[in-house]
């Protein structure tokens, strides 16, 4: 088993070694060098990297992320459109009442005279309309259903 992970190990380091060296190749062509030309890369010290980067409480990013980013917003906003929508549509359940007034006056030749009009021929009206479902559930429930969905 031992011998196993050994010989992996070494074909990793032979893999790693080919494939840096085909990333210098590539490199040295991208800045249009010759590729028998010896390339010498730097390495960076990683431990100052390290101290350099103070990364801020994951409980912090997280809270500021929610707070600030437009998408999480935009996807509140459409939690709250949806749910509208579903109050909309199952509105139609409940009864409705509708109150409704005009006023108009008739014109006739006989009266020439704007206020014996307004006296004589003045219409007033007032309606109420009381509205019931009863046999609606048929006709409203999908429209429900796919406000529930959506």
């Amino acid at each position: 088993m031992l011998e196993a992970q050994y010989a992996n190990d070494l074909n990793n380091i032979v893999d790693t070694e080919i494939s840096r060296d085909n990333n210098l190749i590539t490199l040295k062509g991208l800045l249009s060098l010759n590729p028998t030309v010896d390339l010498q890369v730097i390495h960076p010290d990683t431990s100052v990297i390290n101290r350099l980067t103070m990364l801020p409480e994951q409980d912090y990013v997280i809270d500021r992320t929610l707070t600030y980013l437009p998408d999480l917003k935009v996807s509140r906003y459409d939690v709250d459109i949806a749910t509208v929508g579903v109050k909309q549509s199952k509105s139609s359940y409940y009864p409705t009442i509708s109150v409704g007034a005009s006023i108009g006056t008739g014109h006739t030749n006989t009266y020439s005279n704007f206020n014996t009009r307004l006296s004589d021929q003045l219409n007033e009206q007032i309606g109420l309309t009381v509205s019931i479902p009863i046999l609606i559930r048929t006709v409203q429930k999908p429209t429900w259903l796919k406000a529930v969905l959506l």
